[in-house]
């Protein structure tokens, strides 16, 4: 009888779960979550993702809209919040280029990086932004 109860407690939890809890109750092998976007004349601009980190390295990641996977081709694109740190560094706010960056009031990771070549010979959209928020611990 008692395990009876027990199995159907534990079918219960199980059942009242939605796709995104068991997700989210999964991400024990990941170090953290951030959510990203970024903006450029590129495939996936503007599309919000989630991207999950282990060691520094972007394990997975998944569209917002439809929680499918983002092929891995298309990984190297996004970045961890380590990444983002290097992606400031490798610009200048110089002649050449127009930088901004804004930094998450709490976590102090960049939230907004946009980077802009200033006008040269007519050619001015050629710049990228990266928007990351949602910053999530899962360890």
């Amino acid at each position: 009888m008692r395990s009876l109860i027990f199995i159907s407690v534990a079918f219960v939890i199980f059942c009242g779960c939605s796709g995104d809890d068991l997700l989210v109750n999964d991400n024990f092998k990941y170090d953290y979550s951030i959510e990203q976007s970024r903006s450029c004349f590129c495939p996936y601009s503007g599309e919000k993702v989630k991207i999950f980190v282990k060691a520094d390295t972007i394990a997975d990641i998944i569209f917002l809209s439809n929680k499918s996977h983002l092929a891995y081709n298309w990984w190297q694109s996004y970045r961890t919040i380590k990444g983002l740190f290097r992606e400031v560094s490798l610009w200048d706010d110089t002649v050449r280029f127009a930088v901004k960056v804004s930094y998450d009031p709490i976590f102090h990771y960049p939230s907004f990086i946009s980077v802009n070549p200033k006008p040269f010979l007519g050619i001015t959209d050629i710049g990228f932004a990266y928007e990351t928020k949602n910053y999530l611990k899962l360890r």
